[in-house]
């Protein structure tokens, strides 16, 4: 992702993080149980994160990015 490379964190160190371990582990128990999540913050930094994380360490896992920059029109869509 590119805005994780100009971070001065290495991705490595991501799951180092405990909002990222306890993510994940409510991500795996939902997924578990059927479930759908929404993850909310209003950092797009932080959306930067989650995705990177995700697209690496929970790859099978469906992601759909809302942030200011996603056209209205799509909002609705991809919620539903």
């Amino acid at each position: 992702h590119p805005a994780v490379s100009d971070m001065l964190i290495p991705p490595d160190k991501f799951l180092e993080s405990a909002k990222i371990k306890r993510m994940l582990e409510l991500l795996d128990e939902l997924e578990a149980s059927g479930e759908k999540a929404l993850l909310f913050s209003q950092f797009t930094t932080y959306l930067d994160v989650i995705e990177y994380t995700l697209s690496v360490h929970r790859p099978s896992m469906r992601l759909h990015r809302l942030d200011g920059s996603t056209p209205i029109a799509e909002r609705t869509e991809i919620v539903e």
